[in-house]
């Protein structure tokens, strides 16, 4: 059950790592329970472990790469998303989502 949502940013124009490995990374870490890929470089992430517990594997895969990864609080995220993807953000225990085309 998806407790905690967080937002990951990067930059996907990067040589290392690439916004392939990246997504290989997201889809494959154990402790992500679904993801949205919003847009290039921007991951939208659910899981029921708390920031310090992601964050470890998330400083070894970029290594010195910038990136941040950033708890967000259900009911005070706001944007342009479509409807869908809301819905998705505020449910505590949602199905598996992905993004179009993956």
């Amino acid at each position: 059950m998806s407790k905690f949502l967080y937002q990951l940013a990067f930059n996907p124009e990067l040589a290392s790592p690439t916004a392939t490995q990246t997504h290989t990374f997201i889809t494959q870490h154990r402790d992500i329970e679904s993801w949205y890929l919003a847009f290039p470089g921007n991951y939208l992430l659910k899981s029921d472990k708390l920031l310090v517990e992601i964050h470890g594997p998330f400083l070894t895969f970029f290594g010195q790469s910038q990136f941040t990864l950033t708890y967000l609080t259900r009911g005070l995220v706001g944007g342009v998303l479509p409807q869908s993807i809301w819905q998705w953000v505020n449910q505590l225990d949602p199905p598996l989502l992905t993004s179009p085309g993956s």
